[in-house]
């Protein structure tokens, strides 16, 4: 892993997780943090009217040059706040851009070779949890690159046990072996692999768990299954038992109708968790 990307919008959890990102830069050895920050102009409501020859005046929109420049001043600001307080250690670069961040990251990450995404969430009622999800969901639905979710809260330690949450199914197909061991590899972390159902383990989860323990043959891992009927809750206890720094999980493809309804195990992880959430897209 060399080249980390964190999207910065100058909140708090965003700040939150560029510190985190700068401790585990250090822990892989990464060569590269680019802080990234995609803008859109506001445009106040009083600002537009429409011509009598039914064209836009735009009198009173935002200057995009001074926007522009404005961003630049504070991602320059924050390079130098992370300079003086880190140290020049690792390698620190600044894009500001006019862009829709999933789209800006999705090019950064193909342009800049980045390994690794590091993102905050911010707290959220049901209702916008529901609907609309956060930025950070986003652009790990978007972008294949791997994300880290920081919780607002969360603070920077080494990470020396990760958590893995599967669900055995397809996990020839869908569990993305080479990204697993590259995080596991970069750390020199512990792989916990957890398991948890409201039913009964059947004679197919324990098929899939043999075919997954093939694959991660040379990996140092326990494995876990969990009869109980609240996954986050026994997620949370079993990190809690036994230290997780990390949690990993792969974001399942749902059509658009079915992602209306369906319960999403990755957005209670993301939302509710005190810690990291690491997101991995299935094996293409």
């Amino acid at each position: 892993m060399k080249n980390m990307l964190v999207p910065v919008d100058y909140s708090d959890a965003a700040k939150n997780a560029l510190h985190y990102a700068l401790g585990l830069a250090k822990q892989i050895e990464a060569d590269k943090i680019i802080l990234y920050n995609a803008f859109q102009p506001p445009v106040p409501a009083d600002s537009i009217s429409i011509t009598t020859d039914g064209n836009f005046n735009t009198l009173g929109l935002y200057d995009m040059e001074s926007l522009t420049e404005s961003n630049k001043v504070h991602l320059e600001r924050l390079k130098q706040e992370i300079t003086e307080s880190y140290g020049s250690d690792i390698a620190v670069e600044t894009i500001s851009e006019f862009n829709l961040l999933s789209e800006g990251v999705a090019e950064i990450c193909r342009s800049q070779n980045i390994a690794l995404i590091v993102m905050g969430i911010s707290e959220a009622d049901g209702l916008s949890e529901a609907l609309v999800g956060s930025n950070s969901l986003d652009v790990a639905k978007h972008v294949i690159t791997p994300v880290i979710i920081v919780p607002r809260n969360a603070a920077y330690r080494p990470i020396q046990q990760i958590l893995f949450t599967c669900d055995y199914k397809n996990v020839a197909e869908s569990v993305p072996v080479a990204s697993l061991k590259n995080i596991l590899g970069a750390t020199n972390a512990h792989l916990h692999v957890l398991h948890v159902d409201a039913n009964a383990e059947t004679q197919e989860h324990l098929q899939q768990a043999a075919i997954l323990k093939n694959l991660l043959h040379d990996v140092a891992a326990d494995y876990h299954t969990i009869q109980h009927d609240n996954f986050k809750e026994t997620v949370d206890l079993f990190a809690a038992q036994h230290n997780i720094d990390l949690i990993i999980a792969i974001p399942k493809k749902y059509g658009f109708f079915q992602s209306l309804f369906h319960h999403s195990y990755t957005k209670l992880l993301a939302f509710h968790s005190h810690i990291p959430l690491l997101l991995i897209h299935e094996e293409s």
